[in-house]
């Protein structure tokens, strides 16, 4: 973080007379760390919306329920919603 101009760090003298190395956030790592905190926002309300959901598919019971379901020309048959949302998530 350093060489990447994010910190200032200097070594100073504590008062029990001990050498500490201490560290500032620069203005250009105050503007990354604003940049990283909104991606970190959006990436966690994203996790929860899948979630979120997760537990609604799984409240309502639909496992035993079979289904046709067109994703482009490709139909997809399966009894198991949740397997459908997960490669949806982690494939498309």
């Amino acid at each position: 973080m350093e060489e990447a101009g994010w910190i200032r760090a200097q070594w100073r003298t504590t008062e029990n007379h001990r050498r500490a190395r201490v560290y500032e956030l620069t203005r250009a790592g105050r503007k990354q760390l604003e940049t990283d905190e909104r991606r970190w926002t959006s990436v966690t309300a994203a996790i929860a919306q899948v979630l979120k959901t997760r537990r609604t598919l799984q409240s309502l019971d639909l496992e035993s329920r079979p289904f046709t379901l067109q994703r482009g020309d490709e139909a997809l048959k399966a009894a198991h919603w949740p397997k459908i949302v997960e490669e949806w998530i982690y494939f498309e």
